[in-house]
């Protein structure tokens, strides 16, 4: 229903199919470990983060890297997804929407949790440091600009996908 799909109802969990059998890039768990900082943008712990923390090795490598790393908060953040969307994964997953929850869920490998300047206060992992910025305001704009810009970029490049040759 969350997807404008009425008529199925909600879902009852989130899953990445395959990812057990997937392997990160070449030169990406190095690139991770020889970093000086590494920073995760906004992404949807619920719908984003588990295609890309759940790859095996890319969560140790965080773990184990000498970087530090930034998180990102997306609550509070323009998105591309639908905010009624964004809130009933967090809730089917039995999240709260907050950045609290984001500190919770990476406080694992996490250094540096950026939120918004308006986030609500709430109880963050004492070993990181938590910084407030207008991140809202500064990307409402970024954000149609880019998707705009990746809908050029896209009716622009060719197909990569090939046709058999009539014969």
């Amino acid at each position: 229903r969350w997807l404008g799909d009425a008529d199925r109802g909600e879902p009852q969990g989130f899953g990445v199919a395959g990812l057990e059998q997937s392997t990160p890039s070449p030169g990406v768990l190095d690139a991770l470990r020889s970093s000086d900082v590494v920073v995760l943008t906004p992404m949807s712990p619920v719908l984003d983060g588990p295609g890309l923390l759940g790859v095996p090795g890319v969560r140790d490598a965080l773990r184990g890297t000498a970087a530090r790393v930034v998180v990102m908060s997306p609550v509070g953040l323009p998105t591309s997804r639908d905010g009624d969307a964004e809130r009933s994964a967090w809730s089917q997953a039995g999240l709260e929407m907050t950045s609290a929850q984001v500190a919770k869920l990476y406080a694992d490998f996490a250094d540096v949790l950026l939120i918004d300047e308006d986030e609500a206060q709430g109880s963050y992992p004492g070993r990181l440091t938590v910084t407030r910025a207008p991140l809202a305001r500064a990307l409402s704009r970024s954000v149609s600009e880019v998707e705009m810009r990746a809908m050029r970029a896209m009716r622009a490049a060719p197909s990569r996908v090939s046709t058999p040759a009539s014969s």
